[in-house]
């Protein structure tokens, strides 16, 4: 009966986590966050061509991702035993959200398939604030605090973060790490904070 928001954070690698580079600690939201969470830490990427979508499979489903191509492309339709899906039979409504286009991997497809009720895309956010590949996760959790608002417990809502992906590219204003130089790994762990 408890309500359940999952985070899939974008190329978060776990070393990063509670570390600091320069002084500067790289990730203090999710660690104030991880102060009252359930962390799994020791995790393995078992991605393949779907990347991300592979990850959104993996844990919604509990299954691998197929060797070759994209299971949400190949197999968007097919019928899986979900998370959604068992959380529904408990009485949870299932919201997936992501700052992205809407058919991107065919998550406009491959969500319903997995039992989500609603998916929220970038069409729907009513801050379009974007950066590198897509939508800002401020705009993202500020969306998401919204649909929390409006979701009849209990609800599981699950949430793709979209700043931290690659190119990691981060606007000027954005960035709040002091760092000595600049390059990918310094932009990556701007996108990161």
């Amino acid at each position: 009966g408890k309500n359940i928001i999952v985070i899939q954070f974008e190329s978060l690698e776990n070393h990063l986590i509670g570390n600091t580079y320069f002084g500067q600690e790289i990730t203090p939201n999710i660690n104030r966050l991880l102060e009252s969470s359930i962390y799994f830490n020791n995790i393995y990427e078992q991605v393949r061509d779907g990347n991300s979508s592979d990850a959104e499979l993996l844990f919604n489903t509990s299954i691998y991702p197929i060797s070759n191509g994209s299971a949400f492309l190949r197999f968007g339709d097919n019928t899986y035993i979900t998370l959604p899906k068992l959380l529904k039979k408990r009485g949870y409504t299932s919201v997936a959200i992501h700052g992205d286009n809407k058919e991107f991997w065919n998550r406009d497809r491959a969500f319903v398939a997995l039992g989500f009720d609603n998916y929220i895309s970038e069409d729907d956010f009513f801050d379009k604030s974007s950066c590198g590949m897509g939508i800002l996760d401020k705009s993202l959790f500020s969306q998401s605090i919204c649909e929390i608002k409006r979701l009849k417990e209990p609800f599981y809502l699950f949430v793709i973060t979209l700043t931290s992906h690659m190119p990691f590219e981060i606007n000027k204003e954005l960035q709040y790490l002091d760092l000595p130089n600049k390059n990918v790994t310094t932009n990556y762990l701007q996108s990161i904070h």
